[in-house]
């Protein structure tokens, strides 16, 4: 996927985040999938659970401090920081295809759904993708 369209997502989903919500929004529900690109790329579902210092996804658990979390994987690890009012994970590989970076953006669209988009520079070499998912509360 080109970098103009991994662009075109991340623009999408930092706008939809600077819409009505101006504070750090509490994304905590259990989420149900309403629409994906490329589709049939995400989840069905997502469990979010949040607190003042932590958020879990699926069971995976980040510090919402800044401080550096521990991957699944021994050589994953990952970084939560705020843009406006969308929640950005960084999440750095370490292994023998090399180190790369991907990223999870989490924002609300104006409709109060959950806008999920992710960048995923990992996947076999040189090559980049994107996956936009929207999700309803339920």
């Amino acid at each position: 996927m080109g970098r103009a369209v991994l662009a075109t997502f991340a623009a999408i989903a930092l706008c939809a985040s600077v819409g009505s919500h101006s504070s750090k929004p509490d994304f905590s529900g259990t989420w149900t999938l309403i629409s994906s690109l490329p589709t049939l790329t995400s989840a069905n579902r997502l469990a979010i659970a949040q607190n003042e210092s932590s958020i879990t996804i699926d069971n995976q658990r980040y510090a919402l401090d800044g401080a550096e979390n521990e991957g699944v994987l021994s050589t994953q690890t990952s970084r939560v920081t705020w843009a406006s009012s969308a929640l950005v994970i960084t999440k750095r590989t370490t292994g023998p295809r090399g180190d790369w970076q991907d990223l999870e953006i989490y924002s609300f669209n104006d409709a109060g759904n959950l806008v999920v988009v992710r960048i995923l520079a990992g996947l076999p070499p040189h090559s980049m993708g994107a996956t936009m998912a929207i999700y309803q509360k339920e």
